[in-house]
């Protein structure tokens, strides 16, 4: 990724990347008592309006990952994670990190962004938390989701802060869930009763999110850099 490095600093990251990713995760039954320590630590704020603001754009970045892996289950920007069961993924404590780092770099290499993409690597986290948990390395769990806040803040950092950072991604989900869940729910009072009351607590499956092995990773990128260019 070319241009000035610009590290974003918002102090409600972590708590909004763990909200949505230990729900995310929890709907798929990848859940243990030191997960759930992990993932609700730095969740709680003293200020009510900064634990709205947490609480109201986990939940937009939860459901825009849920909606648009709905959308896009046969287009792929979210795979279903029994292909990469069937792929053999070696994936391993001596490789996890350079794999992730490897998606972080191929996904924006060419130097072009949008929440849109960043939703895709949101999810494709995620999926590849969940893969290393059901390969048996539960402790690789909490390294991904760090990881993540890392290349949020540092790899996407400037254009986090060019395109307003959580504030600019709320306002961004508000649009895309809007347009998304007419695609997956033409009826929107179906919907309604589906999504009201989500909280903090997911009510959607991850049925179409999963992680991509080496051998598809080119074809993850080149779907993504379509799909939100």
């Amino acid at each position: 990724m070319a241009g000035e490095s610009i590290r974003f600093t918002d102090n409600r990251t972590t708590a909004v990347t763990k909200l949505a990713f230990y729900n995310l995760l929890k709907e798929e039954g990848v859940e243990s008592p030191s997960l759930t320590e992990y993932f609700r630590a730095d969740t709680a704020f003293e200020s009510d309006k900064d634990q709205r603001f947490v609480y109201d754009v986990a939940e937009k970045l939860q459901r825009s990952v849920v909606l648009m892996g709905k959308v896009k289950r046969e287009g792929s920007i979210c795979f279903n994670i029994q292909d990469f069961h069937e792929r053999e993924w070696d994936i391993h404590h001596g490789n996890v990190y350079r794999e992730f780092t490897t998606i972080v770099t191929t996904a924006f290499e060419d130097d072009v962004f949008n929440f849109g993409r960043f939703i895709s690597f949101f999810c494709i986290s995620v999926s590849f938390a969940m893969y290393v948990f059901l390969k048996g390395m539960e402790d690789a769990v909490t390294s991904i989701h760090a990881w993540t806040d890392q290349a949020i803040e540092n790899n996407l950092g400037r254009y986090f802060v060019r395109d307003g950072g959580w504030g600019g991604f709320s306002e961004y989900a508000d649009r895309l869930v809007t347009r998304l869940k007419k695609d997956v729910y033409p009826q929107e009072s179906l919907l309604e009763r589906q999504v009201t009351g989500m909280g903090t607590s997911s009510v959607f499956p991850l049925t179409a999110a999963g992680i991509i092995g080496a051998a598809v990773l080119a074809a993850y990128a080149y779907v993504m850099k379509n799909a939100f260019s």
